[in-house]
C-alpha cells in the first residue's frame, strides 16, 4: 500500500465552495454524456473466475487469517478474521475518521444517537473525497480506505463462496466515545448499538419486517476495527434483544474484521463503550448493482484525475 502523510488541520468544516456537485463536476465533467458500448472481453464464469483467483492471491499476500468460524460464532454465516491492516494503517484510518468526522453523521447530525452516554462521529467516502479535492488530506489517505475495504469485500466473497459479486452500498468510518461523566454506574443494558438486523426491522416478537425504511438490498455485512485502546464495546451476536445474553462475542482489535449475512440469522448490537473511542469501518454489500455506493465510484474516479494529473 502506498506511504503517505495526512495534512495536519485545525478545521474538519469545508470551504463553503467545494461541494458536493463541485466535485462531481470535476471528477466526471462527461457525466451526462451517453457511454459507449464496450464488448465483453470474457464470459460471465470466466469474469468470476477470473475475480476469485485474484481475490485469493491479495488475501493470501496480506496474510489473512480466520480466527472464529459461523460454528464457533454460534450462528449461520458469520466468521472472525484479522489481518487486514497493520498498526500504521489502522493508527492513520482512525486519525483519518477523528480528523474529517461529522458529529452524528448518518443520523441528521444526532450527536448521541444511540445513548445518551455516547458520542457519535462519522465520514463517509464523499467526505473523505471531498477533503482530499480541497488538500485537506492526502490522496493516497483515501487510496488507503478504498485498498483495505476492497481487500475486506474480496474476504466476505471468498470465505462465503460466493458466486456473485458483492457490491458496495454504503462505506462508513466511526468512532464512539465514551462520555466521562455519564460512564459512571452505567447499565450494561444502555447499549452503544442496540440490537438490530442489518436489512429487515427487527421487531419485539423476534420477527424481521423486510420493507423500507430498512435496507432490503443488503445481503452481506462487515466490520473493520481500528483500535482496542478503549472499555467496553464488544460486538455481540444475539437473538436477546436487551443484549444481557448473547451467542457470542467480539473483541475488537486493529485490522480484526467480523463479517456475516446481513438478514434475520444475524442480529447484533455492540456493548456499552466505557471508557475511550472506540473506531472501525462498517461496510455493507449487495448482489444488486443497482445499488452501488455513489460515493465509492466517485472517490475512485477523484483518484484516477489525480493520477494522471487532470486535477
Amino acid at each position: 500500500m502506498a506511504v503517505f502523510s495526512i495534512v495536519s488541520v485545525t478545521l474538519v468544516i469545508l470551504p463553503p465552495v467545494i461541494t458536493f456537485d463541485n466535485w462531481l463536476t470535476a471528477c466526471y465533467p462527461d457525466r451526462n454524456k451517453k457511454p459507449q458500448s464496450v464488448e465483453p472481453v470474457k464470459t460471465k464464469e470466466e469474469q468470476l473466475r477470473w475475480r476469485a483467483v485474484n481475490q485469493l492471491k491479495s488475501l493470501a499476500e496480506m496474510g489473512v487469517r480466520v480466527i472464529q468460524t459461523t460454528q464457533q460464532l454460534g450462528g449461520k454465516k458469520r466468521v472472525l478474521a484479522e489481518g487486514f491492516a497493520s498498526p500504521m494503517e489502522c493508527l492513520v484510518l482512525s486519525e483519518i475518521t477523528k480528523l474529517a468526522a461529522v458529529e452524528g453523521d448518518g443520523y441528521k447530525h444526532n450527536t448521541s444517537p444511540h445513548t445518551p452516554a455516547e458520542n457519535f462521529q462519522g465520514v463517509t467516502l464523499g467526505r473523505a473525497g471531498l477533503m482530499v479535492h480541497a488538500h485537506l488530506i492526502d490522496d493516497a489517505a483515501l487510496e488507503l480506505i478504498l485498498e483495505v475495504t476492497d481487500l475486506c469485500r474480496d474476504f466476505v466473497e471468498r470465505h462465503f463462496n460466493l458466486q456473485e459479486p458483492l457490491y458496495f452500498t454504503f462505506t462508513h468510518l466511526v468512532c464512539r466515545t465514551a462520555r466521562p461523566e455519564m460512564s459512571f454506574n452505567r447499565s450494561m443494558s444502555d447499549l452503544s448499538h442496540a440490537v438490530h438486523v442489518d436489512n429487515c426491522l427487527l421487531q419485539d416478537s423476534g420477527d424481521c419486517l423486510r420493507h423500507p425504511p430498512a435496507y432490503t438490498f443488503r445481503d452481506y455485512s462487515a466490520i473493520l476495527y481500528l483500535n482496542s485502546e478503549f472499555k467496553g464495546g464488544e460486538f455481540i451476536f444475539t437473538h436477546d434483544q436487551s443484549g444481557m445474553s448473547y451467542e457470542s462475542a467480539v473483541n475488537p482489535e486493529c485490522g480484526r474484521l467480523v463479517g456475516f449475512s446481513s438478514g434475520p440469522d444475524n442480529p447484533h448490537g455492540v456493548l456499552p463503550v466505557l471508557e475511550g473511542s472506540r473506531c472501525a469501518i462498517g461496510m455493507w454489500f449487495t448482489h444488486d448493482r443497482r445499488h452501488k455506493e455513489v460515493e465509492r465510484s466517485l472517490a475512485e474516479l477523484l483518484l484516477k484525475k489525480i493520477e494522471a494529473g487532470q486535477i
